[in-house]
């Protein structure tokens, strides 16, 4: 089954989410000092109608400045290549294994982008992910880095970039997985 590890896409898309609204909620009630309240872009004149008009409409919503949105971009390629790690029929999506889940700081999203680039490679996703990698690349500015958080923060966006592609007509045949599971037990 190509969605067998769908499971954990669905619940780093939930947890990711989650967090995420709580910092949204926190910059609402100006609960976090730290973080730039007023950090928005230009209203897009693309209508949300096709998928990148969405992401940006998402960008728009929530306030992201460069940082998250290169994280979140990088988080797209990754889930390219996970997902064509499925395709290929391997037992789980090997990729994950190079996320530092305890947070990503600018060496590990270096070695991260370079083995992207590489599995880019190994499984000719060239079309798709290189114009991904140009927007992280011109959103990702490694000399004025201003994640505040840090490496969780880098995280976060990270997986929320990876999650954006779970979709939802997946939604009931995982349902479907975990009521097996859990009528088993």
């Amino acid at each position: 089954n190509i969605y067998s590890n769908d499971v954990f896409d669905f619940a780093v898309r939930n947890a990711a989410f989650q967090y995420l609204a709580l910092i949204h909620i926190l910059k609402q009630f100006n609960l976090l000092k730290d973080m730039d309240v007023n950090a928005t872009t230009a209203p897009s004149e693309e209508s949300p109608k096709d998928y990148q008009g969405k992401i940006i409409h998402f960008f728009e919503k929530m306030g992201y400045n460069d940082d998250q949105k290169a994280l979140f971009y990088l988080g797209r390629v990754l889930a390219n290549v996970a997902y064509a790690q499925v395709k290929a029929k391997h037992k789980n999506k090997p990729i994950l294994n190079k996320i530092n889940y305890n947070g990503m700081d600018l060496g590990s999203l270096a070695k991260l982008v370079i083995d992207l680039s590489e599995k880019t490679q190994q499984y000719t996703l060239h079309t798709s992910n290189e114009w991904l990698m140009s927007l992280f690349t011109d959103f990702f500015k490694p000399n004025g880095w201003d994640i505040r958080v840090g490496r969780e923060e880098a995280l976060l966006y990270l997986l929320l970039g990876y999650s954006f592609r779970t979709a939802k007509e997946k939604v009931a045949e995982v349902e479907a997985i975990l009521e097996t599971n859990s009528d088993s037990e």
